[in-house]
């Protein structure tokens, strides 16, 4: 056991940043979800929700946009949500045949519930470090999860243009 750290540290050195950062996200995840249980949400649903309280009223291909997913599984996803109970919709006031998303009351209480125990898993860990150490990690995970958010938009975008070039020749 107590060999634990070294071993680890000597595994760390083997590993780029990417796979060093891939493989704690893992854990944090893990832990995660070793602490809240059973979730009633996917991740990906739980994440969509979320992004429906931060961007309320969103249209729905404004939406799979933002959470980096095609617009075909967005609306199973919301779809879901819907049958949850968790999500209304509305009409686009600009345009009657597009919608709009916005959480229903049960919606807000689990977004509030979710992310107060969430919250304070992450508060607790955080609070374990030098505040120092604490900004640090604020700021490069805020900075990770934008940069990363990006990339993978730069590549779908990337990635549903190159067929069609390929179709018109």
């Amino acid at each position: 056991m107590t060999n634990e750290p070294v071993r680890q540290k000597r595994a760390e050195r083997r590993l780029g940043d990417g796979a060093l950062i891939s493989r704690s996200l893992v854990r944090i995840t893990r832990a995660v979800r070793r602490a809240l249980g059973v979730q009633p949400l996917t991740s990906g649903q739980a994440s969509t929700l979320w992004a429906i309280a931060e961007l309320a009223p969103v249209r729905p291909t404004d939406l799979a946009e933002k959470e980096s997913v095609t617009s075909p599984s967005m609306s199973k996803t919301i779809a879901c949500l819907d049958r949850a109970g968790l999500v209304s919709r509305s009409a686009d006031p600009n345009d009657g045949r597009v919608s709009r998303l916005d959480l229903t009351a049960a919606g807000r209480a689990y977004v509030a519930d979710a992310n107060s125990e969430r919250i304070s898993l992450y508060e607790n860990a955080l609070r374990r470090l030098p505040t120092a150490e604490r900004e640090t990690v604020v700021r490069a995970v805020t900075l990770l999860a934008d940069t990363m958010c990006d990339v993978v938009a730069d590549r779908t975008r990337s990635s549903t243009r190159r067929p069609q070039a390929i179709d018109d020749h």
